[in-house]
C-alpha cells in the first residue's frame, strides 16, 4: 500500500521477496528496528528505460484518477545494474483508498508475479516447434512418394501388355499404401501439436512429462532401422544406403519408448540426406558396445556431406542452432535448428544414453547414438 507522496507504508512478506533492499528488510525487522522502505526498479516489458515515471505508474494513475487501475504488465529488475540482475515480469493493478472523508488518502497495489507462466509458456511454444519439425518427415516422403506415383502414371498409360499394367498398378498401389501410412503418422502428430496449443493453464501443461510419458517397450534397435532404412533406397535413388551390424549381436534388443526412437533415427537420417550431396552413401552401422559396464546399442550413421567446422562441432546439438559456416559458399539450407537438439535431449532420458558427432569439413559427418541394451537374461524379448 502507498500513500499519496507516494511512499509505500505497509506490504506483506511476498511483496518484501520482489523488492530491493529485501536482504536489508527482512534483517532490520529480525533485529526490530525500522526497515529500509522497499524499492521496485521497473519497466514496461521490453522496455530499456528503468524506474517509470511516477506519473505513469499503476498506483499514481489510480490515485489521480479515482479509478481503479488493472491487469498493467511490467517487468521488476531485480539487482538492477549487477552481473546477477534479474528481470521479473508482473501482472499489476491498483486501487485508491479513500479516508473517513472521503478523500484519497493512498492506494492498494496488487502484484502477480507471472515468472512461471512466462516460463511455461516459452516450454509450450518450445514443444510446439519441436513438434512441428517433426511433422516435416511424414511431408517429405509423402512428396518423394508422390512424385513417384507421377512417374508411374506415364508408362501407365501407355502400357501395350496387360503384364506391364499390372506391374505399374501394382507399384502405384504400394505407392498409395505409403502415402496413407505416412498421413496418419503426421496427423498423430499434428493432434499432438493442437493438443499443446489449447493448453493455456499451468494446471494443464507440464512439458517435462508430455516429454517422457511415452512407454518404453521391447524393441529390436536393428529391426527398427531396418525398417526405417530400407524404404528409403527406393524413394532416395540418388543416394547410397549401406545398412550393417557386427555379428556379436544381430537384433540389439532394449526398453525404448518407440516415439523416441522415431524422432531420433529420422532426425539422424534427414539430417545425413540433407547436408551430403545426391550421388553420395549413406551408412548405418550397428553395434553393441559396453561403457562403465553397462552394454549399450550403438548405432553409427555416417555421411558424405559437408562436414561441421570445428568451431561449430561444441554448438550442434544446442537449440536452434545452425552450421550455416560449414555449408559451401555458406548458402543456407531450410531448417529449425531443433532436430539435433531434440535427439540428444531425447537420447538422455535412457541410462548413458547420448549423442555425439566427429567430423571434418569437407568429407562429412558421423554421428553415433548410444542407448541402454537389455539385460542378457532379457535378450530374448
Amino acid at each position: 500500500m502507498e500513500d499519496r507522496n507516494p511512499a509505500v507504508i505497509l506490504y506483506n512478506e511476498a511483496a518484501r521477496d520482489l523488492a530491493e533492499k529485501r536482504d536489508e528488510i527482512h534483517a532490520a525487522r529480525e533485529r526490530g528496528q525500522p526497515s529500509p522502505r522497499p524499492h521496485w526498479a521497473t519497466s514496461v516489458p521490453g522496455g530499456t528505460s528503468i524506474d517509470i515515471p511516477v506519473s505513469d505508474l499503476p498506483s499514481t494513475r489510480a490515485m489521480t484518477t479515482g479509478q481503479p487501475v488493472r491487469d498493467v504488465l511490467l517487468d521488476l529488475h531485480l539487482n538492477h545494474g549487477a552481473q546477477n540482475e534479474t528481470i521479473v515480469p508482473l501482472l499489476t493493478s491498483a486501487t485508491p483508498v479513500r479516508g473517513d472523508d472521503g478523500q484519497i488518502d493512498g492506494a492498494l497495489i496488487t502484484i502477480c508475479d507471472l515468472s512461471q507462466v512466462k516460463q511455461m509458456e516459452c516450454e509450450r511454444l518450445t514443444l510446439i516447434g519441436q513438434l512441428t519439425h517433426q511433422a516435416r518427415g511424414p511431408v517429405t516422403t509423402i512428396r518423394g512418394r508422390a512424385q513417384k506415383l507421377r512417374r508411374y502414371i506415364k508408362p501407365l498409360l501407355s502400357a501395350s501388355s496387360s503384364l506391364a499394367i499390372d506391374e505399374a498398378v501394382e507399384k502405384i498401389r504400394y505407392e498409395i499404401d505409403s502415402i496413407v501410412s505416412e498421413s496418419e503418422r503426421m496427423d498423430k502428430k499434428i493432434d499432438l501439436i493442437d493438443a499443446v496449443e489449447k493448453v493455456t493453464t499451468i494446471a494443464g501443461l507440464q512439458i517435462e512429462n508430455f516429454v517422457r510419458e511415452a512407454q518404453s517397450e521391447p524393441i529390436s534397435l536393428v529391426a527398427y532401422v531396418r525398417e526405417t532404412v530400407n524404404p528409403l533406397r527406393e524413394l532416395y535413388g540418388f543416394k547410397r544406403f549401406f545398412l550393417a551390424t557386427s555379428a556379436a549381436d544381430t537384433e540389439l534388443k532394449g526398453y525404448w519408448a518407440r516415439g523416441h526412437l522415431e524422432i531420433i533415427i529420422e532426425n539422424l537420417i534427414f539430417n545425413a540426406l540433407k547436408y551430403s550431396p545426391n550421388d553420395s552413401s549413406i551408412t548405418f552401422w550397428l553395434e553393441p558396445k559396453v561403457q562403465d559396464g553397462l552394454r549399450l546399442a550403438h548405432l553409427l550413421v555416417q555421411n558424405e556431406g559437408f562436414g561441421i567446422v570445428p568451431e561449430d562441432l561444441d554448438h550442434i546439438f544446442e537449440e536452434d542452432f545452425r552450421s550455416i559456416a560449414s555449408m559451401p559458399n555458406n548458402r543456407e539450407i531450410k531448417g529449425s535448428g531443433r532436430g539435433l537438439h531434440m535427439c540428444r535431449t531425447l537420447a538422455r532420458e535412457y541410462d548413458h544414453g547420448s549423442v555425439t558427432v566427429e567430423s571434418v569439413p569437407g568429407m562429412g559427418a558421423t554421428f553415433h547414438l548410444y542407448l541402454p541394451l537389455a539385460p542378457i537374461s532379457e535378450g530374448r524379448l
